[in-house]
């Protein structure tokens, strides 16, 4: 290279194509359907345990769109297509995909420690297992494990509750975080409930995940650019949920929930529902 050019091709921007830049804008639009199967046993007095199992349904519809940035020329030295002095210097490609089947498998135990008649102290522990398929977006690749300390309490139709814990991942990429909530349930009705809630998971530590830093080129003057505009700002989530069980003559319970993100932290759907049925016996 040194001697084709006549100059060191150490500095960044020797030779001269090498100022050319690709602006790659991607776009990504995920579906994400699940549908769980709760199931969980009275072991003792005070002691619950329960597993939950997933059947996910996910769909994605993905773009890629490229545009050349040539530094000089024409003649240029980069292009998708053409002749050096008539290039197409843009190009588009998209991708479809979707599958089904078993999310990651969690196993759960909650423990009562303290009950009075008007309050009840309770600690939680869960486990996910990474059983669904990382590579079509049905798990999440890693084991992840909770523990929780729950303190509710009841005054007559209004019981307020909160819950502070520590979520652990195993992944390389992904960060341990705190978890805490705050709400109450409500109940309007003999057969009616409301439930709001504060949700937060703030992250521990900074972020496993490396971003590539900004290029600054040498040659034939001195400028730098950045190669991403991922956000660098901690992912800590905090989410509002809104909700209602309704209770039927027949026993079954009826469950239906919203999840609003109220802040700007990671990667989360503008709304998350949740409908459900729960039977007890």
């Amino acid at each position: 290279c040194d001697s084709l050019v006549g100059a060191s091709c150490t500095p960044y921007g020797v030779p001269t194509h090498e100022n050319d830049v690709i602006d790659v804008n991607l776009s990504f639009d995920i579906d994400m359907t699940v549908t769980s199967f709760f199931l969980s046993y009275g072991l003792l007095d005070r002691v619950d345990i329960g597993v939950v199992l997933p059947i996910v349904s996910t769909s994605l519809h993905g773009t890629s769109d490229a545009q050349i940035v040539p530094f000089g020329g024409p003649p240029v030295q980069h292009f998708f297509g053409g002749t050096p002095t008539n290039p197409v210097l843009t190009t588009l490609r998209s991708v479809d995909g979707s599958a089904t089947g078993i999310g990651d498998i969690a196993t759960r135990v909650k423990v009562n420690l303290s009950r009075t008649d008007r309050t009840s102290f309770s600690v939680l522990g869960d486990v996910r297992f990474p059983t669904g398929s990382e590579d079509d977006l049905l798990g999440s690749g890693h084991v992840a494990a909770r523990a929780l300390a729950v303190l509710s309490a009841r005054f007559g139709a209004f019981a307020p509750h909160a819950n502070i814990g520590y979520l652990y991942r195993s992944g390389s990429f992904q960060n341990n975080a705190v978890l805490a909530t705050v709400g109450f349930d409500h109940v309007m009705a003999p057969w009616a409930t409301m439930a709001v809630d504060v949700v937060s998971e703030l992250q521990v530590g900074e972020s496993k995940l490396a971003l590539p830093g900004p290029v600054t080129y040498e040659k034939p003057f001195r400028r730098t650019i950045s190669v991403t505009n991922i956000p660098t700002e901690r992912d800590d989530l905090i989410n509002g949920s809104f909700g209602f069980k309704f209770t039927t003559h027949a026993g079954i319970t009826l469950v239906g929930n919203t999840l609003w993100p109220l802040n700007r932290g990671g990667l989360r759907p503008n709304v998350l529902w949740t409908a459900g049925l729960e039977y007890n016996f």
